[in-house]
């Protein structure tokens, strides 16, 4: 599994660990992993990182 700038890589992780939250009662719902994590600014982020090396 690559992670590094794969928008739908990094989702997975979000979505596995909410679910583990919801496994262990940590939180009571499913929210829209979009509504919390900003995939567009970690990914612009990676490409920037990525072009100033």
């Amino acid at each position: 599994m690559k992670i590094e700038g794969n928008k739908d890589e990094l989702q997975k992780i979000y979505e596995t660990q909410q679910k583990v939250f919801l496994e262990t009662g940590r939180i009571k719902e499913k929210v829209d992993t979009n509504q919390y994590v900003l995939y567009d600014v970690m990914l612009d982020a990676y490409k920037a990182f990525q072009a100033s090396k």
